[in-house]
């Protein structure tokens, strides 16, 4: 699946189904949490290991499984 003409950096429109693909199996992102992802979430670590991503917990991760209201 990963290996798909789809999911390839080839045009536009495929770098961003891409994009979206990777977001949201990475991220776990859903629906339009896709649209209010900004630049400023994504922070490169001063090391040089990797990207720091804060971005705001969707409405249904909030409460956690066992508190419940």
């Amino acid at each position: 699946m990963l290996n798909s003409p789809i999911l390839s950096t080839d045009t536009l429109t495929c770098l961003l189904k891409t994009d979206f693909f990777y977001n949201a199996l990475f991220l776990g992102l859903r629906g339009g949490e896709h649209y209010v992802l900004k630049f400023n979430d994504f922070k490169a670590k001063i090391d040089g290991s990797g990207i720091e991503i804060c971005i705001p917990r969707s409405k249904i991760n909030q409460r956690g499984i066992y508190r419940q209201q």
